[in-house]
């Protein structure tokens, strides 16, 4: 049901880039996870999606951010 993150995963695809999709709502684990990287970069919870490339932690769908995070990791 979330538009950002399903314009973040068509966006990522479209790159060819791979990556793992969790879903919150259905994993409390995953949920955990979140709740972890997100205090561990001193983010806050509330919006989706969280992404995290490489240990670059972001909250909301922002292609210039993704690219500047995949252009570090590589």
């Amino acid at each position: 049901w979330c538009g950002a993150c399903h314009q973040a995963a068509a966006y990522l695809r479209g790159k060819g880039v791979p990556y793992v999709e969790l879903d919150i709502e259905k994993d409390s684990s995953a949920a955990r996870d979140m709740q972890r990287k997100l205090a561990k970069n001193g983010l806050r919870a509330g919006s989706i999606p969280v992404i995290d490339v490489h240990g670059k932690v972001m909250v909301g769908f922002n292609a210039q951010e993704i690219d500047s995070a995949l252009g570090k990791a590589t």
